[in-house]
């Protein structure tokens, strides 16, 4: 924001967050979901089954044992899930950074600010 006012420069690694990301747990092994942007990936913030909202359980660097628990690798932002789940439709929310080369603006198309009035308004997105 402080660019659009005051001409400071934008850098890339802005933290974005991608909420309720569709997938889908393969229904043969590996049972890993990798997200859309996994190779910025920064922060897990949980993972819900679609059709019901249930959140399932992080274990974090420890074992799958049953239907409902996952892990995140944050290095690599593959998510493996517990064999029980194959199949299943869930949803996933994280935490990335800003691609080089991504719109400076990445809000810009929401109802508050239009893309063509920046546009207008000289300001590059």
């Amino acid at each position: 924001m402080s660019n659009l006012f005051f001409s400071d420069p934008v850098t890339t690694g802005i933290l974005l967050m991608a909420y309720r990301e569709p997938g889908a747990v393969p229904p043969t092994t590996t049972y890993t979901i990798t997200v859309v942007n996994a190779a910025h990936f920064v922060t897990d913030y949980g993972v819900s089954y679609a059709a019901t909202g249930v959140p399932l359980q992080d274990v974090g660097a420890g074992s799958l044992t049953a239907a409902g628990q996952y892990k995140v690798d944050v290095a690599t932002g593959v998510y493996t899930f517990d064999a029980s789940d194959a199949s299943a439709l869930v949803i996933i929310s994280y935490e990335y950074s800003s691609p080089p080369g991504a719109p400076r603006w990445p809000w810009a198309t929401t109802r508050w600010i239009r893309a063509d009035c920046l546009a207008r308004a000289g300001i590059p997105l």
